[in-house]
């Protein structure tokens, strides 16, 4: 055991070493994917119980409940991007009803020690993505052809199971395509989730996205969307709601930039003034609330708002409302049907369609 902690330490190191923030990534899609109901809870709610298709961003949510569970998810995207996503609960490792161990027990006379084994759960999926044909024109602007661009990744996940204490670790390897030109990449996803008032409330510590590059289009590798996020998540005990927040781009403290929208120019003078993003400002930017309404147990709504996204994209020409999202899911005993919007900006905003089928 020693030896996979170990290991498991090892790869984290390794891969945060190659990794940095890369909000104009060209794998900015390994940030998307996923089920329609995380859409409605702005993507960042991974301490949020729900189905197989939360373990493409946080393996520690995939339960042992996930085994013979498949999710499909079809998203149409900003500029006619179109995506689609595929998990799988494998049904591999412990039979769901066999109780859970604790991680530690204290024994009198012995003192605290390891417990038990955990309990395993594995899951598969991939995501895909294409912008169909696209015209292909030379230096002087005429029409030559046409080409096309898009991605495909395969992914595992894994997570092990104490009675208050989950973790979870998945790899994924994304290929893209741009015309005749390829890119490669490793990521590695990992996330840690504490348990507390008989399941009502938890807490996680999650590490997206950490890898690198090994086959690029440009002359140097290109960083993929490091985020370290601490999550919370819990269930009112008297009402119908869970609420989330989290804290993202840990690693990263400073999010301020240079933003055209703070630079004026005095009219007489010709002075040119540029406003500063404060402190405060830099630190909503790192907050993501969301929470999730359930009516009649089977219907649940679901409101998410990037606080982050919307100092970004708004325009004060414009009225608009980036960084909400919002999302809708109906479940029976065998299936789920669930809808997420998220807005960007005002030139658009992306859907998400997700059925969820339990074998």
């Amino acid at each position: 055991m020693i030896r996979h902690i170990a290991l498991f330490i090892s790869l984290l190191a390794w891969s945060v070493g190659h990794a940095q923030e890369a909000a104009q990534s060209s794998w900015a899609h390994l940030s998307q994917g996923g089920s329609a109901r995380l859409v409605g809870l702005g993507w960042d709610a991974l301490a949020h119980p729900g189905d197989v298709g939360f373990s493409a961003f946080n393996p520690a949510l995939l339960q042992r409940e996930h085994r013979g569970e498949l999710s499909l998810s079809s998203q149409s995207s900003l500029g006619g991007f179109r995506t689609s996503s595929l998990s799988y609960g494998l049904s591999l490792g412990h039979k769901a009803d066999e109780a859970l161990n604790a991680l530690l027990t204290r024994d009198a006379q012995r003192g605290w020690r390891l417990g038990g084994a955990p309990k395993w759960a594995f899951a598969i999926g991939a995501d895909y993505g294409t912008t169909g044909a696209l015209e292909e024109r030379d230096a002087a602007g005429e029409l030559i052809g046409t080409f096309t661009a898009g991605y495909v990744s395969p992914r595992v996940a894994s997570s092990a199971h104490w009675k208050s204490l989950t973790a979870g670790i998945g790899g994924k390897w994304s290929m893209m395509t741009y015309g005749p030109y390829t890119a490669q990449a490793l990521a590695l996803d990992a996330g840690l989730l504490w348990t507390a008032d008989s399941g009502r409330s938890t807490l996680g510590l999650v590490l997206r996205n950490a890898g690198r590059s090994f086959e690029y289009f440009t002359g140097s590798p290109e960083a993929l969307p490091l985020d370290v996020q601490v999550l919370i998540s819990q269930k009112l005990r008297h009402a119908p709601f869970r609420w989330n927040l989290t804290y993202s781009h840990l690693e990263t403290w400073d999010l301020r930039y240079t933003d055209p929208q703070l630079i004026t120019k005095d009219p007489l003078s010709g002075v040119i003034t540029l406003g500063q993003i404060s402190v405060w400002n830099n630190a909503l930017r790192h907050l993501h609330p969301s929470v999730e309404a359930q009516l009649g147990g089977r219907i649940f709504i679901q409101v998410g708002y990037n606080i982050r996204r919307q100092m970004e994209m708004r325009l004060p020409s414009r009225r608009s409302n980036p960084g909400l999202s919002f999302g809708f899911s109906f479940q029976t005993r065998k299936m789920a049907f669930q809808y997420g919007s998220a807005v960007y900006h005002v030139a658009g905003r992306l859907s998400q369609f997700t059925v969820v089928r339990r074998f």
